[in-house]
């Protein structure tokens, strides 16, 4: 049990050496990824001595990591220490792949993501989390417009190239709350 003083109904001070149950970590957008190779790749050059790394998607399915597999929006890579404690979870955002959700297989930018993107900019339908509205916003102007969905469907098709290496720094709350670790 936690030790807590309290001041007129607000808490004042919390020990955490007293408290138990609570393991604080890390959470970040993973961004940067490249396209055009493997899960594994990107695992390898996350890597850091004496930490272990592993990937679930959006439903919180632990991910078999083979060759080939490819990092998809919504996958979520965690990051525990030797006594397996988690130290930090990076949600991956791979901008163009709006369809992703973490499922094993996509990762692969095409008109499926560019129709969701285009659906959403007009109302028709809402996409299924915040994290597919991070990589539906190309152009990173903080809304997802036709202009976005045109991008997606000329990366899709080969005529462009997506710039991912542009960093995304807050977690959106829904992380948090939706998605329970």
């Amino acid at each position: 049990t936690g030790y807590f003083s309290f001041s007129k109904g607000k808490v004042t001070d919390v020990d955490s050496a007293k408290i138990s149950g609570f393991v604080p970590y890390k959470s970040s957008i993973k961004t940067g990824i490249n396209v055009n190779s493997d899960l594994q790749t990107l695992l390898n050059s996350m890597a850091s001595t004496g930490y272990t790394l592993s990937v679930r998607n959006w439903d919180n399915i632990l991910v078999n990591v083979t060759k080939g597999i490819k990092a998809a929006t919504g996958m979520k890579i965690f990051k525990k220490d030797s006594g397996g404690r988690i130290v930090e979870i990076y949600y991956v955002v791979v901008f163009g792949d709006v369809t992703g959700n973490g499922v094993v297989g996509d990762g692969v930018i095409g008109s499926d993501d560019a129709l969701a993107s285009l659906q959403h900019a007009v109302g028709k339908s809402q996409l299924p989390t915040v994290i597919a509205q991070l990589a539906a916003d190309v152009d990173h102007d903080g809304s997802i417009t036709s202009a976005d969905a045109n991008t997606i469907l000329q990366a899709g098709t080969g005529k462009i190239t997506l710039n991912q290496s542009y960093v995304i720094t807050n977690v959106p709350d829904e992380c948090y709350f939706l998605d329970p670790v």
